[in-house]
């Protein structure tokens, strides 16, 4: 997605250094309102289609809040399109993705897992509409 007027709504959630353009990078500085506000504002846009959320662990979030960060902004959200998630860590990360796992959200321990996860559900959702025009 690359209209950078509706993208700015991530600068919200971001310091001045971040990017909010495609891929939005809340930096590492990010917390959990940032995580929220930003997940909150992905899963409403209309336009944006799936959600790979990337998470590198560090001292801000630990990534088992952000696992419950995301769990609750996807059922509020009514769980309408597809998400995953990549956390990069140690012990408290592989918990998140377990923690993820557990609650229907596809998680990995790397960022190309994630995108192939979501690249191969693309495809099936190609395949499927074609099928249907028969």
């Amino acid at each position: 997605y690359d209209n950078l007027e509706e993208l700015k709504v991530f600068a919200n959630h971001m310091p001045p250094f971040g990017s909010y353009k495609n891929p939005v990078d809340l930096t590492g500085m990010a917390d959990a309102k940032a995580y929220e506000g930003a997940i909150r504002d992905a899963l409403a846009h209309p336009e944006m289609h799936a959600i790979a959320i990337l998470y590198c662990q560090t001292a801000v979030l630990d990534p088992r809040e952000l696992a419950r960060i995301v769990i609750d902004e996807y059922e509020e959200s009514g769980r309408k399109k597809p998400v995953v998630v990549a956390i990069v860590g140690g012990i408290e990360a592989k918990e998140a993705i377990d923690i993820l796992n557990e609650n229907g959200i596809p998680a990995y321990p790397e960022p190309e897992r994630a995108i192939k996860s979501l690249a191969a559900l693309y495809r099936w959702s190609r395949w499927k509409a074609e099928k249907r025009k028969g």
